[in-house]
């Protein structure tokens, strides 16, 4: 059986064809590939799991803990729900950007803007 090396290599008896720099230079492309793409999934995963989701727990201003969950406003990028029967009222101009907004209440800008990335569901804007 005629064994076909690659040109420029110098290869011993009974040595692998499919081993030398050519080969050594694959592989590593590869693993390098595969490392800038998992790293890329870890990247992306970690910047969803940083936004919170902030959900209103009764009727009141934006600004006010008492009207969240958790005792706490919602910020720059978290996620918000809007509750059915509670009106949130913006009282001053809210400088943030939410993550997804869903509003199955209702959502009183009072001349006021506020910017989501993506409106999931419409209840009522006053």
């Amino acid at each position: 059986m005629k064994r076909k090396f690659p040109l420029n290599q110098t290869c011993l008896a009974g040595s692998n064809p499919c081993s030398g720099k050519h080969s050594e230079r694959f592989f590593f492309s590869i693993r390098a590939a595969c490392t800038a793409l998992l790293l890329s999934i870890f990247l992306l995963a970690g910047a969803s799991l940083n936004a919170a989701t902030i959900t209103s727990a009764a009727t009141g201003n934006w600004s006010v803990g008492a009207t969240w969950v958790e005792g706490t406003a919602p910020v720059t990028g978290d996620n918000v729900i809007i509750a059915s029967g509670h009106t949130v009222t913006l009282t001053t101009a809210v400088a943030i950007t939410t993550g997804n907004l869903m509003v199955t209440g209702t959502l009183a800008l009072a001349g006021f803007n506020l910017t989501a990335s993506r409106l999931l569901s419409i209840g009522q804007f006053a």
